[in-house]
């Protein structure tokens, strides 16, 4: 009887630590939800959905605590002039990512420079005579595109047909690349996306974000879902809670068909259900 009662604890502990093993291995979908949309067209209404769905996420996701990070996202940045080894798309243009990346210097480390505090400037003025926003520049994109703290960067609105100049306040790179925090920002690896022509981030405060680049922006949400110590059961709750978010989020959020939601939460419980299954039948 000592035996069968210390195998089944032994049985039910190993599966314990292998659910949390893996969750601990997830992949960074497989432990968050991210969700992309439009910014409304205004920095009023980019700043009301922000905080519904903020409002919305931070509540959690099923029992599961969450953190909710963010980052609004500029449209029609063109890097204009010396792009270094920058490969064109096929039309001839190198995009910039520009963004404010909430919390970056959370995630992230100097390698150079210092980051962007509010209204800072390596320069008072540009070269004709407009305020300098400063960026910090994740280090992959810096490398390839050749820039160093101090350079002035032309970027060109694609939409306004004008071009403005940024400066280098620093540049930076991911502490942890697995961090699910990066899927607001999946260009900071290597500096561009996946076979295309954008590179950055070139991060600005979120305040010289409004003053010039608000028009047309979108933004993005990441809630982290606290999963550790977590059980099978309630993970399952909260796969099916993040499965849920896709109807019930972009209507109370003014996302509405702009809305896109992504998470491969439900994945994660379906595995560790089946794999505890297993277990207890082992």
């Amino acid at each position: 009887t000592t035996l069968l009662c210390a195998l089944a604890a032994y049985g039910s502990a190993a599966t314990r630590a292998g659910a949390a093993a893996a969750i601990a291995a997830a992949t960074p979908q497989e432990r968050s939800v991210l969700v992309r949309g439009s910014g409304g067209g205004t920095v009023a209404s980019l700043a009301e959905r922000d905080a519904a769905v903020r409002a919305g996420l931070a509540a959690g996701i099923g029992p599961a605590p969450t953190q909710v990070h963010s980052a609004r996202y500029a449209t029609g940045q063109q890097l204009i002039g010396d792009v270094g080894a920058a490969v064109p798309d096929a039309d001839g243009l190198v995009i910039a990512s520009v963004t404010a990346l909430a919390g970056l210097d959370q995630h992230a480390d100097l390698v150079a420079g210092g980051w962007p505090g509010p209204g800072a400037r390596s320069t008072p003025t540009g070269p004709t005579g407009d305020a300098t926003p400063a960026v910090a520049v994740g280090e992959a994109a810096a490398r390839t595109i050749g820039l160093t703290v101090g350079d002035l960067v032309p970027v060109g609105d694609r939409l306004t047909r004008t071009t403005r100049t940024v400066v280098v306040s620093g540049i930076w790179r991911p502490r942890d690349p697995t961090d699910p925090y990066w899927l607001l920002a999946p260009e900071a690896g290597t500096g561009a996306t996946a076979g295309g022509a954008t590179y950055g981030p070139f991060v600005v405060t979120p305040a010289d974000f409004d003053a010039h680049f608000a028009g047309l922006a979108s933004a993005g949400w990441l809630a982290e879902p606290d999963l550790a110590g977590i059980d099978v059961d309630a993970l399952a709750r909260v796969g099916v809670a993040a499965e849920a978010l896709a109807g019930t989020l972009p209507p109370r959020t003014g996302l509405g068909d702009s809305a896109l939601i992504s998470t491969d939460l439900d994945r994660l419980a379906l595995r560790l259900r089946l794999a505890d299954l297993v277990g207890r039948s082992t």
